[in-house]
C-alpha cells in the first residue's frame, strides 16, 4: 500500500502539508496520542533537539519508532540515503517485505491543541507548581520524621534488650538466694548450736530477696513502659510511612498534570526543568521577595548592574498592565564581554512570564523563584545556563538612579538647544 493517499484519497490538508506530518512536537505528546490510536496509525514528527525526524507507528498496541535521516536533499532510514521525499521513504518502508510491511495504514491527524487544552484541569500551572513545592516540602519533613522515629525505635530496642539482660541476671541471683535460704534452713533444722547466727543469716538473705524482688518489679515496669513506648513509635512509623506514600502519589499526580499542561503549550523541556529544580533540596528554602523599583529607566539599570557578577538582577515596574515589569540581569557572553539584558515580563490571562509559554506565575516572586533554579536558556538558547543569582545592592540602585537623572538632564538640555 502506498502512503501517498489514504482510504479516502485525501491525506493532504488544504495548504498542501501531509496529514501525517506533525512538525516539531514533544515526544510525550506523540506517545500519548499514538497509544490511544488504533493499530496501523502513524505519523512523522521532529523532537526539536535532534537532527533527524522520527516515524512513529502503532503496531498492535506497541509504539514503534524509526529515525528518518535528511541530508543534501535526500531522505532515508539508513545510509546511503536514496529517496527524494519523505513520502517515497514511507512508501518503501510500507512496501518492504519485512516486519514493516503494510504497517502504515492510517495517518494520524495532529489534534487540535486548543481542544485538548479545554479538556485539561482548570487549575493554573502555577498553582500546580506551588502545590508541588508544598507537597515536596512536607515530604522532606515526613522523611526526616521517619528517620527520627527509626532512631528512637532503635534506641528503645537497645534499652529493652539491656533491661531484659538485667532481668535475666536478677532471676539468676534470685534463684541463688532462694537456694541459700533453703540450704541455711536445712542447716538450722539439723544444728543445735549457733541457732541465732543462722536465723540472722536467713533474715538477711530474705531481706535481700525482698529488695531484689522490688528492684525486679521496678525493672519489669520500666521494660513494660519501654515496650509500650516502642509500640507507639512503631505505629507512628507506620502512619508516617503511609503519609509519605500518599504524598508521593500526590506529587506524581501534580507532575503528571504539569507535564499534561506543558504538552499542549509546547514547553515540556522548560516544565521538566521547573519540576527538577523544585524537587531539589535547595528548593525547600523560603525565597526572599524581590525588591521592585519604580521609575528606574534602562540607563539607570545598566549603570546599577555594571561590573556586577553574572546573574545579578533587579526588577523594574512599568506602567503597562500588559507588561508590568522588566527583569534586568547582568551576564557574560561567549566572548567574555559583560552585558546587561532587559527582559520584559508579560501578563497574559492573569499570569505573568516572559512569553505565552512561560506565563504561568501568579506574581513576580514566583517568577524570580523559578528562574533562580532554571536557566534562561530553557526558553531562549541565547542565554545558555544564565540564571538569577542575587539582587543588586541598594548602593548600586542609588548610583544608578543618579546616573539616570544625569542622563535625562543632559538629554533635556540637548533637546532645548536644538
Amino acid at each position: 500500500m502506498s502512503v501517498d493517499s489514504g482510504s479516502d484519497g485525501d491525506w493532504r490538508e488544504s495548504h498542501g502539508d501531509h496529514v501525517w506530518y506533525w512538525g516539531e512536537t514533544a515526544p510525550e505528546l506523540v506517545t500519548r496520542q499514538m497509544t490511544a490510536a488504533p493499530s496501523g496509525s502513524f505519523l512523522v514528527f521532529h523532537a526539536g533537539d535532534v537532527e533527524y525526524h522520527t516515524l512513529a507507528v502503532n503496531v498492535d498496541g506497541d509504539i514503534v519508532t524509526a529515525p528518518i535521516l535528511f541530508r543534501d536533499g535526500l531522505v532515508g532510514f539508513t545510509e546511503p540515503l536514496s529517496f527524494e521525499s519523505f513520502q517515497d521513504a514511507l512508501s518503501a518502508y510500507n512496501e518492504s517485505q519485512t516486519d514493516t510491511h503494510n504497517t502504515l495504514r492510517t495517518p494520524l491527524l495532529k489534534p487540535d491543541i486548543s481542544q485538548l487544552r479545554g479538556r485539561q484541569s482548570q487549575k493554573r500551572p502555577v498553582e500546580l507548581l506551588k502545590s508541588l513545592r508544598i507537597r515536596h516540602s512536607l515530604l522532606t519533613q515526613r522523611e526526616d520524621e521517619l528517620d527520627a522515629t527509626v532512631t528512637i525505635i532503635d534506641k528503645l530496642n537497645k534499652n529493652i534488650e539491656d533491661e531484659g539482660r538485667e532481668l535475666a541476671a536478677f532471676g539468676v541471683l534470685e534463684r541463688i538466694l532462694v537456694g541459700q535460704v533453703a540450704k541455711t534452713r536445712r542447716l538450722s533444722d539439723s544444728s543445735t548450736t549457733n541457732i541465732d547466727l543462722i536465723d540472722n543469716n536467713i533474715r538477711r538473705i530474705e531481706e535481700r530477696l525482698t529488695t531484689l524482688a522490688a528492684d525486679k518489679q521496678r525493672l519489669e515496669r520500666s521494660r513494660k513502659s519501654l515496650e509500650i513506648e516502642r509500640a507507639q513509635h512503631v505505629t507512628m512509623y507506620s502512619d508516617t510511612f503511609d503519609g509519605i506514600r500518599k504524598l508521593e502519589a500526590e506529587i506524581n499526580k501534580f507532575k503528571e498534570d504539569l507535564i499534561e499542561f506543558s504538552l499542549y503549550e509546547n514547553c515540556v523541556s522548560t516544565m521538566k526543568l521547573f519540576i527538577e529544580r523544585l524537587m531539589s533540596p535547595a528548593a525547600d528554602a523560603a525565597p526572599e521577595p524581590p525588591a521592585v523599583y519604580e521609575g528606574l529607566c534602562s540607563k539607570a539599570a545598566n549603570h546599577a548592574l555594571r561590573g556586577c557578577p553574572e546573574g545579578t538582577f533587579l526588577v523594574r515596574r512599568k506602567s503597562d498592565p500588559a507588561a508590568p515589569y522588566v527583569l534586568s540581569i547582568s551576564y557574560i557572553d561567549e566572548d567574555q564581554e559583560e552585558h546587561v539584558g532587559h527582559f520584559p515580563v508579560l501578563r497574559i490571562e492573569g499570569c505573568i512570564g516572559f512569553d505565552e509559554h512561560t506565563c504561568i506565575f501568579n506574581d513576580i516572586q514566583d517568577l524570580v523563584t523559578c528562574y533562580t533554579r532554571i536557566p534562561f536558556g530553557s526558553h531562549d538558547q541565547t542565554y545558555g545556563h544564565l540564571a538569577l543569582c542575587k539582587q543588586v545592592s541598594e548602593k548600586n540602585i542609588d548610583e544608578g538612579r543618579q546616573h539616570g537623572k544625569s542622563f535625562l538632564t543632559r538629554l533635556s538640555e540637548s533637546i532645548r538647544r536644538k
